[in-house]
């Protein structure tokens, strides 16, 4: 995502780019993050936000904008149940085949 701040007036002609990557429990980088400052006229490399860590100015921490990975969470099966035993085919369609006969 890139991003140019006209709003606040100390804040135009700032820009920062985030570069998301896939990720495992290996690699863990997730954001690669840059910022240009029109004061300073330099392209700087920022640290990945710490996931849980709430930005200085919002409510929300940086794993509410982009989410969390299906590992990070506590998983736990709670058991199976079959919703619907009949498979509904349209009228057009007078035959199925399948892949296993039974």
């Amino acid at each position: 995502m890139a991003f140019y701040y006209t709003y606040p007036p100390e804040s135009s002609g700032a820009q920062g780019l985030w570069v998301f990557k896939r990720r495992d429990q290996q690699f863990t980088t997730k954001l690669v993050y840059f910022t240009y400052s029109p004061t300073l006229r330099r392209v700087r490399r920022q640290p990945q936000p710490r996931l849980q860590t709430r930005s200085p100015k919002y409510a929300q921490s940086f794993d509410d904008v982009i989410g969390r990975d299906a590992w990070e969470f506590s998983w736990r099966l709670l058991g199976t149940d079959v919703l619907d035993k009949n498979v509904r085919f349209s009228n057009m369609r007078t035959s199925v085949t399948l892949g296993h006969p039974d």
